[in-house]
Order: C-alpha cells, then sequence, then structure tokens
C-alpha cells in the first residue's frame, strides 16, 4: 500500500463559513459559462477510459434525503443593542442591510456544508470523509487508487475500499452552467449547437473531444478545489503512478478557483463492447454513427442522470419546474474518479453519474424567479453576442409609454456592415437567428425616466421643470 500523503486533512473540513464576512452571496454570473479548454491545452493522448456504472436513481429518495433545511436568520448582535447605541439613523440601516446579507451567508453555507455530508445511497461516500480517510491519522482508508490494466494501463481509478468496487462519491455545489445535456459540444456539419458554444470548442466528427459539460460555480464556496488538492497529492505518492514524473496539466491545476467542469463523454470507442444506451439518444448522434465508412465510435451509453428533489422525491428534470438547471441552484451530485497519464502531462478525471438540484438558488438570491418563465434551452438569449448586428432603438422619457414608437436609424445598402466572408448583416427587426446569419437584437433599453404627466393649466411652474420651448413673437396687426 502506498505511504499515506503528508497533507493536513482539516483542509478538507474547512468550508467558506470565513467568507461570510463578505457580505452577501455574490449572484452567479451564467455568462461566464464553460471555460474553453482551448486556453489550456491538456497535451493528452484520447482517453479510453470510461468509468462505469450510472447508478439510475429510479426509486424515491424518500427518508434517505433530508428536505432542504428553511433559512436561519438569527438576530446578529449589531441588532440587539441598536436599541442602546447612539448612532445615526443612516448608520442603524447601514447595520440592519450588513447583518441582513451576513445571515443570508451562514444560511448558504450551512446548506452546502450539511447537502455535502449528504449520501442519497448507501454505497456512496461523500467527498470530504473519502479524502479525509486518506490522512496519517485516520485508522482505515475508505479509497484507493488502483492501476488499470491492458490499453487502461495508464489510468488509474479510484475504488472503495468496503465494496471492492469504484468509488462513487458525492458532492454539492452551486451551479453555473452546462452545454446540451443530449449534443453537449457536437454539431454535425451545416447544424448549430442548442446552446451556445464557442467556436473553436465545436466538434463536427465524433471524437473524444465530443463531451457534454457540467460546470459548478466555486467562487463562493471551493471545498471542492480543496479537497481535489488532497487527492492529487495522495495519488503522486501511489507506487508505480506517472513513473516518468510529467508534470500537472495546467487545465483546472487549482490555480484559479472560480469554476470547474465535470464532463460526460458523448462517444466511446466501439472496441470498448459498450452496450445500447438506456436512453433515446439525439439524432444527431445515432445519425453520425450509422455514416461512419469504419465503425470506430459508438454512442456512450452511460449519460448521468438529472433529477430535480421535489417533496423529498426524485423527480425527472424534463418533469420539473423549470426543466433545467439555472445557474445559481444547488445541485447535489455523484462521480467517480480516475487519473490519467498522457505523453506530456498526468491529470485527474472526474466523470459525473448523477445530478439532482436539491434547492433553487433564489432561495439564497443567486438566480432570479423570471428563470422559471424563460422557453427551453436553445432559444435566442436576450443578451448580446460576439458579431450581433446593432439596432439602434431611441427612448424619449418624456413620451407617453403607451404610445411610444421605435425610432430606428435607416441605412442604406451601403452604409451595411459587412461580415468577414462579404454577407450583409441582418438589420431586420423579424430576422430569425441561423447558420452563418447575423443576429438583430431587439433588446430595449431601460428607460431610468418616468414620462412626465401634462401640467395642470392651475399648476405653478417650478424652476427645475422642464419647458416648452418659447414661442416665436410675430408682427402685430395695425388693424
Amino acid at each position: 500500500m502506498a505511504d499515506a500523503p503528508k497533507t493536513d486533512s482539516s483542509k478538507a473540513t474547512k468550508t467558506a463559513k470565513t467568507q461570510a464576512s463578505r457580505g452577501g452571496a455574490p449572484k452567479v454570473d451564467a455568462s461566464k459559462g464553460e471555460a474553453s479548454k482551448e486556453e489550456a491545452s491538456k497535451g493528452e493522448a484520447p482517453k479510453e477510459n470510461v468509468s462505469n456504472g450510472d447508478a439510475a436513481m429510479e426509486e424515491p429518495l424518500g427518508s434517505e434525503a433530508p428536505e432542504g433545511e428553511s433559512v436561519d436568520k438569527t438576530s446578529s448582535p449589531a441588532q440587539a443593542d441598536e436599541d442602546a447605541t447612539a448612532q445615526a439613523d443612516a448608520g442603524n440601516q447601514s447595520e440592519e442591510d450588513d447583518s441582513s446579507e451576513t445571515e443570508e451567508d451562514h444560511s448558504l453555507y450551512k446548506f452546502l456544508e450539511k447537502w455535502q455530508s449528504t449520501c442519497l445511497l448507501e454505497h456512496q461516500l461523500t467527498f470530504t470523509e473519502a479524502v479525509e480517510s486518506l490522512s496519517p491519522k485516520s485508522k482505515k482508508r475508505l479509497v484507493e487508487a488502483r492501476a488499470g490494466t491492458g490499453k487502461r494501463s495508464s489510468t488509474w481509478t479510484l475504488f472503495d475500499t468496503r465494496t471492492n468496487q469504484e468509488a462513487v462519491l458525492v458532492h454539492t455545489a452551486i451551479w453555473r452552467s452546462n452545454t446540451s445535456f443530449e449534443t453537449g459540444n457536437f454539431a454535425p456539419e451545416g447544424q448549430k449547437p442548442p446552446i451556445h458554444v464557442s467556436n473553436q470548442r465545436i466538434q463536427r466528427a465524433p471524437g473524444f473531444k465530443c463531451e457534454i459539460t457540467y460546470t459548478i460555480d466555486t467562487t463562493t464556496e471551493d471545498s471542492f478545489y480543496t479537497n481535489l488538492q488532497i487527492l492529487e497529492e495522495y495519488i503522486q505518492t501511489v507506487k508505480g503512478f506517472n513513473r516518468e514524473n510529467r508534470e500537472r496539466s495546467p487545465w483546472q491545476d487549482g490555480t484559479h478557483r472560480d469554476t470547474y467542469n465535470l464532463t460526460s463523454k458523448l462517444f466511446v470507442m466501439t472496441s470498448l463492447n459498450p452496450r445500447e444506451p438506456a436512453f433515446q439518444p439525439h439524432e444527431w448522434l445515432t445519425n453520425v454513427v450509422k455514416g461512419q465508412k469504419k465503425a470506430e465510435y459508438a454512442i456512450n451509453p452511460r449519460r448521468p442522470s438529472y433529477f430535480d428533489m421535489v417533496d423529498k422525491k426524485a423527480v425527472k428534470l424534463e418533469k420539473s419546474k423549470p426543466p433545467r438547471y439555472c445557474a445559481g441552484d444547488i445541485i447535489w451530485f455523484s462521480f467517480k474518479v480516475s487519473f490519467y497519464v498522457g505523453n506530456q502531462y498526468w491529470s485527474s478525471d472526474l466523470t459525473p453519474v448523477e445530478f439532482v438540484r436539491v434547492a433553487r438558488g433564489i432561495k439564497f438570491g443567486l438566480n432570479n424567479p423570471e428563470d422559471d418563465d424563460e422557453d427551453e434551452e436553445g432559444n435566442k438569449k436576450r443578451s448580446l453576442e460576439d458579431g450581433s448586428a446593432i439596432s439602434i432603438i431611441e427612448r424619449n422619457p418624456f413620451e407617453d409609454h403607451n404610445t411610444q414608437k421605435r425610432k430606428h436609424h435607416e441605412t442604406t445598402d451601403d452604409d451595411k456592415p459587412k461580415s468577414s466572408n462579404g454577407s450583409e448583416t441582418a438589420d431586420d427587426e423579424n430576422s430569425a437567428s441561423g447558420e452563418g446569419t447575423d443576429v438583430s437584437i431587439k433588446e430595449e433599453a431601460e428607460v431610468t425616466e418616468v414620462a412626465l404627466p401634462p401640467p395642470s393649466n392651475n399648476a405653478k411652474s417650478d424652476a427645475n421643470d422642464p419647458q416648452p420651448p418659447p414661442k416665436k413673437k410675430g408682427k402685430k396687426s395695425k388693424n
């Protein structure tokens, strides 16, 4: 057995409670979304291992899944002593605001900590207890890394020492974004991904770069990175791992702890003899697999399951409201861990098994209620994108909003900007977003001033009121 890493496991148990002094959990910006993997090239050979097992949560969670805690808002010392202080009214108001935000912070961290310590099935381990068992002070290790054989000899997988099976770890985090649960970053020639994917990440042919990406937010609470760091320190002490002393891949190495991307492969090698998927694959996937001249890739049957917790039961996400995960939602998830040694780097690989939404982000001010009213994923977003044509909408704050009309700057054909391929950009209100066409943005600017009502005849004119332009004096008639 490998020597235990000299790592202080107390790091794994530290939560972000100390960050509560920030005065409120920051709202999640979904636009940041998925980081481009091209920025930190892995330099690895294609991975041929796909973690086994996709435990389907067909049974309701029942008593195994504790109901989400209510927010515990206790009075802060500043509020308790408010009557005894002689501060100005403005100062007291500031204290109340700060204490309210701090309470919200505490409740968020308390909720995250509870669910990070929760397993929904007997064979699962929490991420924290798994890494804590690697400490020299621990009586028994709950997990250990084992080398693969044959084509998987360069892959080390984390096993549960209790069951002698691949370890299934669980954790809870704040959701940031995801690519399409059906097609990920894959889109065949002539098709556009249903959710925005950067051009450099779009894949047109089946391969190991075709994947679904799930991005969690680790800005507010980064225990996920802390646990992963301990796990990676452990694997480097395992005898036989990384014999060539290759460096750790810079991709998600913990240098920047804003987000973490988990991925699920869309395709696997046919040489692995994959079974038929239990789900209905998207037609893009089935068509591209059937169209291969040589049957090299098959659809990956081990796709994660997506649930929402409703009344202590696991409800399929598509039957829930909203039928998707929104930025800021609190998501419990299970995953498997492996470590891969490539030609240039070694890296850790986390394969998700299940996702369960245990609370809406609105509970902690992390997203908005209008998210429920949004259409299904894939519809045009109400935001600017790179290369969008600009349609100017003028606003006059003094006009009646009920009768106000949009005013567009008229442009001639010579004035219209050209795209890189020489085609004209769309500037028509009814134009639709499609492959190779520019989008005409119809976002309405906010009006920060209210329309003034017409002044009454008896009202006295105020010096600050807007005055009508003076009338021109005409010549008086001599008659």
